[in-house]
């Protein structure tokens, strides 16, 4: 019964072995530095024109992102009675985004949360 009880105490990034991390990182790495490599077009990217309209709008579009995740953040303490702190709510919601970012829509961050 002990060696449970020191089993749950344990860190859980101590079970993480380096090699199992970095491995993965570098083939996605190698991967997105090769499609770039064969897909990148300077010309389309010229193309792109920035004008003070596009420039709003994009300003627009990242307010109304921290608008939803300041929402997302009032719910969170809503929820919670306000035993989430503020830097709490908000690194949950970033895992949230993420998780929702890189899983298929089939599973989805709002399954995850």
């Amino acid at each position: 019964m002990s060696k449970n009880k020191k089993n749950n105490s344990q860190n859980p990034l101590d079970s993480i072995k380096p090699q199992k991390v970095i491995y993965p990182i570098i083939i996605g790495l190698l991967v997105v530095g090769y499609m770039l490599y064969n897909e990148f077009d300077i010309n389309a990217l010229k193309e792109i024109k920035f004008t003070t309209t596009s420039l709003l709008f994009i300003g627009v579009s990242i307010l109304c992102m921290v608008i939803r995740d300041l929402g997302y953040m009032l719910r969170m303490r809503i929820l919670t009675d306000n035993y989430f702190t503020w830097k709490k709510a908000f690194r949950t919601i970033m895992l949230w985004e993420f998780t929702s970012a890189i899983t298929p829509s089939a599973i989805g961050g709002t399954s995850v949360a």
